[in-house]
């Protein structure tokens, strides 16, 4: 069976190669995205460009073509019947983890015990589930994967080495992504696609963010923002926005029909919340402040001013 199947991958179209190969980077039966799925291939510049169609549509039919050879398997459907994500059969993934490993194409943490991970790491997927102190050569990662809970610090993300970034994923971790964590976010001149897990503590996006010049993909759904910068109009190769707020406050009960009481009190309980805190809560209260504060200053009638 497995002579089979890998002769089947041996008769794969040359651009589907990759493209199957990259399928990889999720763990054992997790549903994958096509829309999560596209958006990372024409990020990792997969996709070739055809006259007369959008990118999109050329990667959808990447997609198509894969589940109509029974490389991929659909999983869930949109209402009209279109594949909205798919899964590696068992024998299909062991296929694409043994050809990526010879190809040193994708290093997945999960299975790998001891030893020395591979030099020129290009895909790099870290599964949360199982302890993983390896020391990376991030110099070469193009695409960096985060699935369940971490036992790496997300301040790693700060890590200089990351110069040659396309595609950070974070939507699938169960660490939420704070603030401070992308505050450097103009760094990564190469970075095309960044997409973070659901409530995380953001709560503004960097103006340097204009730096991106590259980023096509941007999923910020369900965070604490609630105003997109004027800089992002900037990014000439953007194609997909997804942001979208949370409607709820957990420690604080904010009105707009009166004044914000003092300037003094709007900056500097933000900094004084960490030391009352500890721990994770305390992103979380300053986020949620920053997103009440700045959703009551956005309301304010004209005319009102700070005391």
């Amino acid at each position: 069976m497995t002579r089979v199947i890998t002769l089947s991958y041996t008769h794969l179209p040359s651009h589907l190669k990759p493209c199957f190969l990259y399928l990889s980077i999720f763990p054992e039966d997790f549903p994958i995205k096509r829309r999560c799925m596209v958006n990372r291939w024409i990020a990792e510049g997969f996709v070739d460009a055809k006259f007369g169609m959008a990118m999109e549509d050329v990667g959808n039919s990447y997609f198509d073509e894969l589940i109509n050879r029974s490389m991929i398997q659909p999983c869930r459907f949109y209402s009209h019947g279109v594949v909205q994500s798919c899964v590696l059969h068992d024998i299909m993934r062991d296929i694409a983890i043994s050809i990526s490993a010879e190809e040193n194409f994708v290093f997945m943490t999960k299975g790998f015990v001891s030893g020395i991970p591979p030099e020129n790491i290009h895909h790099l997927s870290i599964d949360g589930r199982q302890d993983s102190y390896l020391s990376f050569d991030l110099s070469h990662v193009r695409s960096l994967s985060f699935f369940y809970n971490p036992k790496e610090q997300l301040a790693s993300l700060c890590s200089p080495q990351l110069r040659m970034l396309r595609v950070l994923d974070l939507e699938f971790s169960l660490c939420r992504v704070t603030q401070n964590d992308i505050s450097n976010i103009g760094s990564f001149c190469h970075l095309r696609y960044l997409s973070v897990k659901k409530g995380s503590y953001i709560y503004h996006i960097p103006r340097s963010i204009r730096k991106l010049q590259g980023l096509q993909t941007l999923n910020l759904k369900r965070s604490l923002i609630t105003k997109v910068p004027a800089e992002v109009t900037e990014l000439r190769s953007f194609r997909s926005l997804r942001c979208s707020t949370l409607g709820v406050y957990s420690h604080f009960e904010f009105t707009t029909r009166e004044p914000k009481k003092s300037l003094v009190t709007t900056m500097k309980l933000p900094l004084i919340l960490p030391h009352l805190i500890s721990g994770d809560k305390s992103s979380e209260v300053v986020a949620e402040f920053r997103k009440g504060e700045r959703t009551k200053r956005n309301r304010e009638p004209e005319g009102v001013t700070d005391s």
